[in-house]
């Protein structure tokens, strides 16, 4: 005789800024950080959305393709982030103080600057694309479910 299904239902909720992992980072050039979020925007609608010597500066800054232009095509956002709409997204502290020493960074040493760009790589969260809930995938899924079938394994539920 098998053992009767019980069925759990479960509301997870995060008291700080998580990360589960789907191998994919923010592209540099589309997100901005406004008031202790980050703003993950389409790079084209806010293109769009600039006026027509903010497009010509951008795509002079893009022209040049060095390390220092990557710097300032940050900073140019940085001062331009009113315009980016998009996915709100909570970080934490340590994050808004490393963007704000990488745009900060002086344009004059390219080594410290390719250095500082090489250490800013933040890893994204999948979210279902009809209602932007996280989605929760690979380790994370099994861990609750290996931690369930363990708990009724030893009748400890």
């Amino acid at each position: 005789m098998n053992p009767p299904k019980i069925v759990i239902r479960c509301y997870l909720k995060t008291v700080a800024p998580l990360h589960l992992g789907c191998d994919e980072v923010y592209e540099p050039f589309s997100f901005v950080l406004r008031d202790g979020r980050l703003i993950h925007f389409d790079p084209m609608e806010f293109f769009a959305q600039m006026r027509p010597e903010d497009q010509r500066r951008y795509g002079d800054i893009c022209r040049r393709g060095t390390v220092d232009a990557i710097l300032e095509i940050y900073k140019f956002l940085k001062a331009r982030n009113a315009l980016a709409r998009g996915r709100e997204v909570a970080v934490c502290p340590g994050l808004v103080s490393h963007y704000a020493k990488t745009t900060g960074s002086s344009i004059r040493d390219p080594r410290s600057i390719q250095r500082e760009l090489n250490q800013f790589t933040i890893a994204r969260t999948a979210f279902l694309p009809d209602d932007q809930r996280p989605l929760y995938i690979g380790c994370y899924g099994t861990c609750i479910s290996t931690t369930t079938l363990s708990i009724i394994k030893n009748r400890q539920l």
